[in-house]
């Protein structure tokens, strides 16, 4: 329990650190989070092609070198979002406009974080970002942890982590598993960024070719009619108890699923005349025999819905 409470805290402070990365000053920055003016070392609040904005801080209460990177704010942003075809990294494959970013990022920034891991050492750096700045955060702890030259300038410090708010799809599953040990991620609910990108787009087109749209357009029609038919047969059943009439409802809806118009006739039949008899006011459904009938057009050979619908109603009045 105390481990998730930590854990809690630290993504909730990851949250507002994120939401910092987004203001114009660092004293709009130290509004909306626990830092102080004095914590922020650097606070670079405009971005260039492919190098988002952030801010250093230094965290002396929890011991922590912050490097917070802004999301996805400007059309520059946006550029690197969609510079999205995937490109190979240490045997897996990784979004290539984030990867620029990272690198850009790393070559303005890695000698001053490596000196203030040396200023305070024992401290871990933490990089937070939401949306874009997730995904950079994401990238840069982990060329960090995996090249041991990076890793080497980072000696003094004990942790190099990253916190990502709603990432964009980064890198594959195996590069992923890869980071669990230093990475995390916040995703909400069914928040499509995180599940986006050009091989889920390719998947997706693949699954909407294979489906026949002409059986499915078929399907829909024909449940249209069933539940204006199933519709009628229910207000046609005044004359049973309410328990057989939600039996009905209930049978109804499961037939649905099947589009079989036999086994929709059957189960009307057997809910409405089987255990009761055939009331006489049935008699006036279609030519009298039963719904089969009425959903197959009765006497008058119509085989429309609209068809299916009045005959029932009619034998209900």
């Amino acid at each position: 329990m105390c481990h998730d409470r930590q854990l809690l805290s630290r993504l909730l402070d990851a949250c507002d650190l994120a939401y910092a990365a987004y203001k114009i000053n660092p004293q709009s920055a130290c509004a909306v989070s626990h830092l102080r003016l004095h914590n922020i070392r650097k606070f670079v609040p405009h971005n260039t092609r492919l190098r988002p904005a952030y801010f250093i801080a230094v965290d002396h209460t929890q011991q922590t070198i912050t490097w917070a990177i802004r999301g996805t704010k400007n059309i520059s942003d946006v550029i690197t979002d969609i510079s999205g075809a995937s490109t190979p990294l240490d045997g897996g494959r990784v979004h290539w406009g984030i990867l620029q970013a990272s690198k850009a990022l790393l070559h303005e920034e890695c000698g001053h974080l490596s000196s203030l891991t040396r200023s305070y050492p024992g401290y871990s750096v933490a990089i937070v970002g939401h949306s874009l700045g997730g995904g950079v955060a994401a990238m840069i702890a982990y060329v960090i942890n995996t090249r041991v030259s990076l890793r080497r300038q980072f000696r003094c410090c004990p942790r190099i982590s990253s916190i990502s708010i709603a990432p964009p799809a980064v890198m594959s599953s195996g590069l992923a598993a890869a980071s669990e040990s230093w990475s995390s991620s916040v995703v909400y609910s069914h928040d499509p960024v995180p599940r986006l990108s050009p091989a889920a787009v390719v998947s997706l087109r693949n699954e909407l070719l294979a489906v026949d749209w002409t059986e499915e357009l078929r399907n829909t029609i024909l449940e249209a009619e069933y539940t204006q038919a199933i519709t009628a047969a229910i207000n046609s059943a005044g004359y049973t108890t309410s328990a057989a009439a939600a039996q009905l409802q209930k049978l109804a809806a499961e037939l649905l699923q099947s589009k079989h118009i036999q086994d929709l006739s059957a189960t009307l039949n057997t809910v409405v005349y089987g255990r009761r008899g055939r009331p006489a006011a049935a008699a006036a459904v279609g030519d009298g025999s039963s719904f089969e009938t009425a959903l197959a057009g009765g006497s008058s050979g119509s085989s429309s819905s609209k068809s299916h619908s009045g005959s029932i109603a009619a034998g209900a009045t």
